[in-house]
């Protein structure tokens, strides 16, 4: 029989395979075998390495974080009955799970090109891109003269969007500077192998490696001393805080000065798991990014802790109050609207929801009776349905193919009641958890661009749709299993939009 050792507890406690990993989970696990093992965090093979002191001279302390909230006892907490996912740190913010198992009788999704969906990336003579390929535009062309980007993993390839745009920078002899935070990469990881080619073209590159990424402590380790040897200038984290916002900071020279160019996302740059883990990005070189990401950096890598956002949800600096500030908003609308204009709307995607200051106030807005989807992959420790507390709060949590790690927040913001007003649509690398708010570095943008949000809001209504992989979570903290074996479910649908924005 195969046994797995269960992390935290005893060196030589052993539990049975099968009943850390069920045979019946899904509606798919029989016949595609689409479940791959628990996460990494409770399945171990060996303790993992850490980080001496001595090895990492460049970590410092802006400041003490906040404590983490003790997180009591609640239905939501219990083990899934039939999905077999482990509900104690079963939604990490990091995708450390396991790649899902083989996908035999699938049809292979193809890695889409982002140029299929964006009118910019055309064939144009001028501009073309420098990282050796003469034959479309560059990326920054692409921003700046058809908007902002946004970039759906795996649905959208990651190398021809994300990956290309570090390599094109490092490639670009305008580039002055790219700074990014490494969380998680890839082996041989070709964004990391970019950013030393960079810096050996005389480009300054600041890197900030986290090394208590879990389970990539001496990975990250290795790449940062490469890097070092490259001439990149590495950080390697905070003191009391793990660095886990997914940003990247170019700044290209060009006629009229210096200008930014962002990437901000919900994912590692880890081209590996980007073909496994569902993950959104945003590119753009709006002004107003860049100076928030400048002073980010700032913080990460200039030893200057004291920094002013313009437009980025940043934790643990504004995050906890915004987003506490968003749902009070809502409760306002919902008060100031008529029973027929909808009034206040909020809906969340996430890994995981443990924080009990988000709780409360979404329990508070769903008395007052704004309407709540909530949308999380992992463990929830909000209960729905519960009468006069929960009634307006649903959960569902989607099962498919890909391992879902996207994080989108919706805020009606009247929208329903004035035409003219538009809803808030977040993205980013923070789950509603006390570890993310208080206790790691994380970034939020919201998304203004009509477009960009519209898709996103779709990717949710969509989600919500879905009779065919949504587990919806009782007020009893357990799972009801989808009503419907029949496709297309969510995965299944955005696979379609991706081969229809392709031209297949």
């Amino acid at each position: 029989m195969s046994l797995a050792r269960l992390s935290g507890r005893a060196p030589h406690r052993f539990a049975p395979w099968s009943p850390v990993v069920p045979p019946r989970l899904h509606p798919d696990a029989e016949r595609t075998g689409a479940f791959g093992a628990p996460k990494r965090a409770h399945v171990e093979a060996a303790p993992a390495a850490s980080a001496s002191p001595d090895e990492l001279p460049r970590v410092h302390a802006p400041g003490a974080p906040a404590p983490d909230e003790a997180i009591g006892q609640s239905a939501g907490g219990r083990r899934r009955e039939r999905t077999g996912e482990e509900t104690n740190d079963a939604g990490s913010a990091s995708a450390d799970a396991a790649p899902p198992a083989g996908t035999d009788g699938r049809e292979a999704l193809p890695q889409y090109a982002t140029r299929a969906e964006h009118a910019a990336f055309a064939d144009d003579d001028a501009d073309r891109t420098l990282s050796g390929s003469g034959d479309r535009p560059s990326v920054f062309r692409t921003l700046r003269t058809g908007g902002d980007l946004l970039v759906h993993h795996p649905y959208d390839s990651f190398q021809a969007s994300v990956q290309r745009f570090i390599e094109e920078a490092a490639a670009d002899p305008q580039v002055l500077a790219i700074k990014q935070t490494l969380y998680r990469t890839s082996e041989d990881s070709p964004v990391v192998q970019a950013l030393m080619r960079a810096a050996e073209r005389g480009k300054q590159v600041a890197v900030l490696v986290e090394v208590k990424a879990r389970f990539d402590e001496k990975n990250n380790i290795e790449w940062g001393r490469k890097l070092e040897k490259s001439g990149v200038h590495v950080t390697y984290g905070l003191v009391g805080l793990k660095t886990h916002a997914k940003v990247t900071l170019v700044v290209r020279q060009e006629d009229g000065g210096p200008r930014t160019y962002c990437h901000i996302g919900t994912g590692n740059y880890n081209s590996e798991t980007a073909r496994q883990y569902s993950d959104l990005g945003l590119l753009t070189s709006k002004p107003a990014t860049g100076y928030d990401l400048i002073n980010l950096f700032h913080y990460l890598t200039g030893y200057a802790p004291e920094q002013h956002y313009r437009t980025l949800l940043v934790a643990p600096h504004n995050m906890r109050a915004s987003f506490e500030r968003l749902i009070e908003a809502e409760i306002e609308h919902e008060r100031s609207g008529s029973p027929d204009d909808g009034g206040g709307r909020i809906i969340a995607k996430m890994n995981a929801l443990n924080d009990r200051g988000v709780i409360r106030a979404l329990y508070r807005a769903a008395r007052a009776g704004v309407q709540i989807d909530l949308i999380v992959r992992g463990h929830c420790l909000l209960r729905p349905g519960l009468e006069g507390v929960s009634e307006n709060i649903r959960v569902t949590s989607i099962l498919g193919r890909f391992l879902e790690h996207t994080r989108i927040y919706y805020f009606g913001n009247g929208a329903a009641q004035e035409p003219d007003r538009a809803p808030k649509v977040f993205l980013g690398s923070a789950d509603w958890m006390s570890r993310n708010l208080d206790d790691r570095v994380e970034a939020v943008q919201q998304v203004h661009q009509d477009d960009l949000r519209d898709r996103l809001v779709g990717i949710l209504e969509t989600a919500l749709a879905d009779q065919r992989s949504a587990w919806d979570l009782q007020s009893d903290g357990r799972y009801r299993p989808p009503p419907s074996r029949e496709p297309p479910g969510f995965q299944e649908q955005l696979m379609q939009q991706a081969r229809q924005r392709a031209g297949s």
